[in-house]
């Protein structure tokens, strides 16, 4: 409505020949004070939607207190934000640096949770070669105790061997009689055992 009836001014005004010149001057004043207010009224509603986006991120940071909410402590809150955000970006590019990197040789932050999720995969098949090798590691001791107990109780070394050969039968683990030092016990063990790291 305001600009309709500046415009509707503006109209008269150009009109000289309706109006005389000091009629002229006050609608022209009007016309001013009319788009002065105008002027006003858009920077009270952009004052408004400033004072509602303050009223946003007070809200977001938690500050209910009206006594807390200043420019000040927006600026703090927002200082803190941006600390704890590059806080996570580090850690992220940290995690991210344990894993290949991408194809321009920079951590893969872009993976950082396939990465994770192949590393978890990885660690329970791992885990499950763990508990099989400790399961053959277990069952060949208790192999061998059985053997022991049979030479010591049982049906003497002939029984105690029939323990052994069942143990490396059943795998195939028998050495075949043209493998170097399969006829000398010592040297065969000793060229076919593993370090320890």
């Amino acid at each position: 409505m305001t600009y309709e009836l500046l415009n509707n001014l503006r109209a008269i005004a150009a009109d000289g020949d309706r109006i005389g010149d000091q009629d002229s001057r006050v609608i022209d004043a009007a016309a001013d004070l009319i788009e002065q207010q105008a002027a006003r009224i858009a920077e009270l509603e952009a004052t408004d939607k400033q004072r509602a986006g303050f009223d946003r991120c007070f809200e977001a940071l938690g500050i209910t207190d009206d006594r807390e909410r200043s420019w000040s402590s927006l600026v703090i809150a927002i200082n803190d934000v941006v600390e704890r955000v590059s806080g996570l970006e580090a850690a992220r590019i940290a995690y991210a640096s344990e894993f290949p990197p991408d194809a321009e040789g920079l951590p893969d932050v872009g993976n950082i949770h396939a990465n994770i999720r192949a590393m978890k995969k990885e660690n329970e098949r791992l885990e499950r070669c763990t508990q099989t090798l400790a399961s053959i590691m277990h069952n060949n001791t208790v192999a061998m105790q059985a053997a022991w107990i049979e030479w010591q109780y049982g049906e003497g070394p002939e029984g105690a061997m029939a323990w052994i050969e069942n143990t490396l039968d059943g795998p195939g683990l028998i050495p075949e009689s043209d493998e170097p030092f399969a006829t000398e016990a010592q040297a065969y063990f000793d060229a076919n055992k593993t370090e320890l790291k």
